[in-house]
């Protein structure tokens, strides 16, 4: 090959190799549009409720609810997840006094799917109650869906209307964070990983009390039995709740419910980060760049 054509190949492969490498370099310094979201960190308590010799077990080994209450029987029914618990209303679920996390959280998420018994003539119930911290649904004389939260038996913090039938038609994922710190408490909930509401309190709200335990179907005292009146049990389907020791961010409650829709079911995979329009075309600049490089080779080599 002579060398003045020779000398203009390596010229432009230089070249085409300085453009490549300047694309290389926009492409670590072009910051993406959105990070990976932290992951979130596993439950302290997970029921799953697949196991029908004993429905109070902990999937994560440390808190098995061994309080069972009320003359009822719980049956093992389909659930969103595998297998669900199914409650008559006359039955719940508590953790011992001497084995409860409920003093140990500060703020904290529950998350829980739950489907009402559509023939229940009881005005509302507790699904799930953290000590103090109460869940509760209620269904008006209208038919009306509505979700109470409170702090104790008198300090009523929240009242959310939901569709008619929100509770009955179908098993949906409740999700309730509770952040808590700076002279405040903040309370936010989701209804199938999609923010519902949130409201916040002037006041650093504390759960734990000598008396009640964590429970699932109503709220329960230390020894297991109902606190307050009996008519206030879960009456359907109960699956898959779950208990976190930090109040999650709206993301990752929604990865988590996106997860519980995966063959795996209930999995908490770390996000994948978004990637902007402009990385996209900085990589297309690169692929461009190394295939000029080739082509090159290939026509003057």
């Amino acid at each position: 090959m002579p060398y003045g054509r020779k000398a203009k190949k390596m010229n432009f492969i230089k070249k085409t190799a300085v453009y490549a490498a300047a694309a290389l370099m926009l492409l670590t310094a072009v910051p993406f549009s959105a990070s990976a979201e932290e992951k979130a960190p596993d439950p302290i308590a997970w029921y799953t409720f697949d196991d029908a010799n004993n429905f109070g077990k902990d999937k994560m080994g440390k808190y098995d609810m061994t309080c069972h209450n009320g003359n009822g029987t719980p049956k093992s029914v389909k659930g969103a997840v595998g297998k669900a618990i199914e409650l008559d209303g006359d039955y719940c679920l508590a953790l011992p006094k001497d084995n409860d996390f409920s003093g140990k959280v500060k703020s904290f998420t529950i998350a829980y799917y739950a489907k009402r018994d559509r023939d229940n003539q009881l005005p509302w119930e507790t699904p799930v109650s953290l000590a103090k911290f109460r869940i509760m649904h209620r269904v008006d004389e209208g038919d009306n869906d509505f979700m109470h939260v409170t702090a104790d038996r008198e300090d009523w913090w929240i009242t959310q209307q939901f569709e008619k039938g929100t509770f009955s038609d179908a098993l949906n994922l409740y999700t309730l964070t509770v952040e808590v710190g700076g002279g405040k408490t903040v309370v936010t909930y989701y209804l199938n990983g999609v923010k519902v509401g949130d409201k916040s309190f002037e006041k650093e709200y504390s759960y734990a009390d000598g008396n009640l335990t964590f429970a699932v179907g109503s709220q329960a005292n230390a020894d297991g039995w109902y606190y307050g009146e009996k008519g206030h049990c879960f009456k359907g389907v109960i699956d898959e709740v779950r208990v976190r020791d930090k109040a999650l961010t709206a993301e990752q409650v929604s990865a988590v419910a996106k997860a519980d829709k995966q063959p795996s079911g209930g999995n908490n995979p770390t996000p994948t980060p978004p990637t902007s329009d402009g990385v996209a075309a900085v990589c297309a600049v690169l692929v461009a760049a190394v295939g000029a490089v080739v082509i090159a080779k290939k026509k003057r080599g």
